[in-house]
């Protein structure tokens, strides 16, 4: 495994799956690096129906990409939601190179959220599903932590809610991702 290898399976820690598209531009990585990693079974070959209703390939982390990760960082990687819910936040922090910044999975941000409120209401209110965790975060420039949720059709008014208030408790910016257009909550 080499430097270039990891560096992409640990972002693709955060978010599941990156286009085809963003592979190559963004990373720019070569056809015969991702052949190469998805040999090795750490990434797999997906096609997804895009905005444009055109199909789209995108390569998702595997559960043996997600095993390597884990040797090297201290999170559990990121579980789909689907691959539709995965690449809107994909797309996001890969064009917004929010990967120089310090990132928070998931389940760094409950980690969060249990040791500021370890003794209070909250908690059962997370676990009864009134508050839920953003799919991540990261910090920007100015030293805020800004909380990214992706947004799909299949999205109730009361789960969005719950991550709003989330946010809210935890004194986070929240961006909601989706499909046509970011929007800033907080």
């Amino acid at each position: 495994m080499n430097k270039k290898e990891l560096v992409l399976l640990k972002k693709l820690a955060y978010v599941n799956c990156i286009s085809k598209s963003n592979i190559i531009e963004v990373e720019g990585l070569s056809k015969y690096f991702i052949d190469k990693i998805c040999k090795e079974e750490l990434l797999k070959k997906d096609v997804y129906l895009n905005n444009n209703k055109d199909f789209e390939v995108v390569y998702t982390i595997t559960n043996k990409g997600r095993n390597f990760v884990k040797k090297y960082s201290i999170f559990n990687a990121y579980q789909s939601k689907s691959i539709e819910h995965d690449i809107l936040l994909s797309d996001y922090y890969f064009k917004k190179d929010i990967f120089t910044n310090r990132l928070y999975s998931e389940d760094e941000l409950i980690i969060m959220f249990k040791s500021k409120f370890f003794l209070g209401n909250e908690l059962h209110l997370l676990s009864a599903g009134e508050l839920s965790p953003p799919d991540g975060a990261y910090i920007n420039d100015e030293g805020t932590i800004i909380a990214v949720e992706a947004v799909t059709s299949c999205y109730k008014k009361s789960m969005i809610q719950a991550k709003i208030d989330f946010c809210k408790l935890m004194d986070f910016s929240l961006i909601i991702v989706r499909r046509d257009r970011d929007e800033k909550v907080l």
